[in-house]
């Protein structure tokens, strides 16, 4: 698939997880790679596996999820709206959108944690598989978000299915679609699923100016060691 950003995400990936830990406290005045202790909730958070960290990381949690978030990125409200520095700097400067009582709305381009997908067959695992399971009320045309009777992007080509493993030890299930809207440049969706926590991370429209592994990294950072759905 081409394009900016979602050249690997169409070919095998490997996972990169580090063996040496230390606190996270480790991240102020740090220079290089430190690494995110998992919490200690449960068996698998007990390993000498960590993630590693970069210089600018920071660490956030949305209800008891620990995750990180690369250089620039901003977490919007306290409802799991993780920013691209783009989007979040557009906010920054005032850009009109807004949710009831004034909070900035979450741009498209933010990666969105969700909680009991299932509920209501909102996202489940057979979306994944599927060639129209990119269809969320979120995912519209670029050129037509926030607006009545937004317009309904096209597939143009549905990615790999993948998955990996969590620090903490859960599955989690990815999936991306590369779509295209009349007169817009085709754009892509990802979508990543964790089905035992019954959690979803999804991105209605990838950032193609963000650093390409920047939502691959905050989705494989996910700590759920401390979680309780």
């Amino acid at each position: 698939m081409g394009g900016r950003g979602v050249r690997s995400r169409w070919a095998p990936r490997t996972a990169a997880l580090s063996a040496v830990v230390v606190a996270a406290a480790a991240l102020a005045g740090c220079t290089g790679q430190v690494h995110l202790r998992p919490g200690p909730a449960r068996p698998a958070a007990s390993s000498d596996e960590g993630f590693p960290l970069r210089r600018g990381d920071a660490l956030h949690a949305v209800n008891d999820i620990n995750l990180v978030l690369p250089e620039g990125w901003r977490a919007l409200g306290s409802d799991g709206c993780l920013a691209p520095p783009a989007a979040a700097e557009d906010l920054t400067d005032g850009v009109p959108g807004t949710q009831d009582g004034g909070a900035p709305a979450c741009p498209p381009s933010a990666a969105r944690l969700r909680f009991n997908v299932s509920e209501g067959d909102r996202i489940t695992r057979k979306d994944l598989d599927a060639g129209d399971g990119w269809k969320r009320p979120n995912v519209v045309c670029p050129g037509s978000v926030g607006q009545v009777g937004s317009a309904v992007p096209s597939l143009v080509e549905q990615g790999e299915r993948t998955s990996f493993r969590l620090v903490s030890g859960e599955t989690v299930e990815e999936a991306a679609w590369r779509l295209e809207c009349k007169d817009e440049a085709p754009f892509e969706t990802r979508l990543w699923l964790v089905p035992e926590a019954d959690v979803a991370l999804d991105v209605a429209i990838v950032d193609p100016g963000a650093p390409p592994e920047a939502y691959d990294r905050i989705a494989r950072s996910m700590d759920l060691s401390r979680y309780t759905p």
